[in-house]
């Protein structure tokens, strides 16, 4: 709900005048305050303030020219700039249905707009803006262009499709064409307890629920509640963050996959207020520093130790548990980085690896604000990829994973297994522990040396995995431990505890 739609935001509770100034106190704590003049019409000069009265929702003011009656929204659209700008949007709305509405009636007659030009005297052009809604019309205007068509003020109210009833499918329907997946508008966006009410009330669905759940939708994706329930397509406002790398294959449903995106920003945007209390510190500026911080003891690189070294130089890392759209993504929103990680597999090692790629990103591709990179594609680190900046990302993991020794790794392992799959499994075992490096990283990646030989031990180097904790927990733990939920209202907090899966 907008504040400006609560009731104690509309309500007048006292009103004083002090030095020309107008002081008015509402009901939710609020007080505004305007230049008494700037309240009158602009004939009114002499008003009589000392016999102001007013009620909840107006001031009365005697003047020379009567009683004048100020209605408490002049005082916050003077005094309440987001308040203003949300009337004038709406102004702007209310101005391209009457321009639609004008062109499905010219269009009804057979009328072309050059036509409508020459009947009303109104240059094509103006006739074009007016239909669009970017031109303001006076009623005598359009008064006029109605009667050349044969038609009154009361044809311009009516439209058949206004009496369509709304419905849970139809707004379902409505954000699937833009590419908001279904599953996702009921598992993460909508509100538990809208999903309930819904349920409950089979018989009849009340408007009210419907227009809340499009309004958890509008809020996410920039949609008002009266596009939602229109019949104008809708479509994802571009963020620059979005855009900067947005080259999803050919196989991506991109539209999905944009809608996906805008969502993910979202709950990054949310969760930077949510830690903007999180220290930050100069980034590492060279390999060998990194190697010095994360090597410096005996200690072996696990995701665990990983994220707590990212997470002190102030980077947001974010699991998400949801399939499809991308694979990871990183972003610079207003000077701070965010990681989101949706690996789907629970392989702690196929963790670290993208987590290691994605700060290479952060160091190195992510200098200026609203930028991003998206992986669309699984980070793998046998791949080789057309992208100069993956190529870099994927040779930094492999260095840091495997200490730029992964050849020599694997030598070891064969010799040591006596070039023997049987032995091989105990063998990497062995030199995983005297090596001091993870025994499902080098594992993973005899695998892959063994399968260009058209060897598969995949099925052995799976098995030496790590999969407990979940790498996914231990990620959202992480997080957890640096989030304030008390920077967050209500609905956003109850949103993000759905995005990281906090709540059924």
């Amino acid at each position: 709900m907008k504040i400006w739609d609560n009731p104690k935001y509309q309500r007048i509770s006292n009103v004083t005048i002090e030095n020309d100034m107008l002081i008015v106190s509402f009901e939710d704590g609020t007080v505004a305050k305007v230049n008494a003049q700037s309240v009158l019409p602009p004939n009114v000069q002499q008003a009589q303030w000392n016999l102001m009265t007013f009620d909840a929702y107006e001031l009365t003011i005697p003047t020379e020219h009567g009683n004048i009656e100020i209605p408490w929204s002049t005082i916050r659209v003077l005094s309440d700039e987001k308040y203003s700008a949300y009337l004038a949007t709406m102004a702007e709305v209310q101005a391209k249905k009457i321009g639609s509405r004008i062109k499905a009636l010219r269009e009804k007659r057979g009328i072309k707009s050059k036509e409508l030009a020459e009947r009303t005297g109104i240059t094509p052009q103006s006739i074009s803006r007016i239909e669009t809604g970017k031109h303001d019309v006076a009623l005598t205007t359009l008064q006029k262009i109605l009667t050349v068509m044969g038609y009154e003020l009361k044809d311009l109210a009516y439209d058949e499709t206004e009496f369509e009833e709304k419905s849970f499918p139809k707004l379902l329907k409505r954000i699937s064409q833009a590419g908001v997946d279904k599953n996702l508008a009921l598992t993460r966006i909508i509100p538990k307890w809208v999903q309930e009410a819904l349920e409950s009330n089979q018989e009849g669905v009340p408007d009210i629920l419907l227009d809340e759940a499009a309004r958890a939708i509008g809020d996410i994706f920039g949609w008002s509640v009266a596009a939602i329930w229109g019949h104008e397509p809708l479509k994802i406002n571009p963020e620059p963050a979005l855009v900067a790398s947005f080259k999803s294959p050919v196989r991506i449903k991109e539209k999905q996959a944009y809608a996906y995106t805008a969502y993910a920003y979202q709950v990054a945007q949310l969760i930077l207020m949510a830690t903007s209390h999180v220290s930050r510190k100069a980034y590492p500026e060279s390999m060998a520093e990194i190697k010095n911080e994360l090597f410096s003891g005996n200690e072996l690189l696990t995701f665990e130790r990983l994220l707590t070294y990212i997470w002190n130089f102030g980077i947001c890392v974010i699991p998400l548990d949801d399939s499809g759209a991308f694979h990871a993504a990183s972003w610079n929103i207003q000077g701070r980085h965010v990681i989101i990680l949706k690996q789907k597999t629970r392989y702690q090692a196929r963790w670290l690896y993208d987590l290691l790629h994605d700060f290479k990103h952060v160091l190195s591709d992510l200098d200026s604000e609203n930028t991003g990179i998206i992986e669309h594609e699984e980070i793998s680190p046998f791949s080789n990829p057309a992208s100069e900046k993956e190529r870099e990302a994927n040779a930094f993991a492999s260095l840091l994973i495997l200490g730029g020794r992964a050849e020599e790794l694997a030598q070891k392992c064969v010799k040591e297994a006596q070039g023997k799959m049987e032995l091989l499994k105990n063998a990497v075992i062995q030199v995983a522990q005297s090596e001091n490096v993870g025994v499902d990283s080098l594992a993973n990646y005899l695998a892959f040396k063994l399968s260009q030989q058209e060897r598969d031990w995949w099925g052995a180097a799976n098995n030496l995995q790590i999969e407990n904790p979940p790498p996914i927990m231990i990620a959202q733990n992480k997080l957890l431990e640096h989030l304030r939920f008390e920077k967050l209202t209500e609905s956003e907090q109850a949103f993000i505890k759905r995005a990281l899966s906090l709540t059924s």
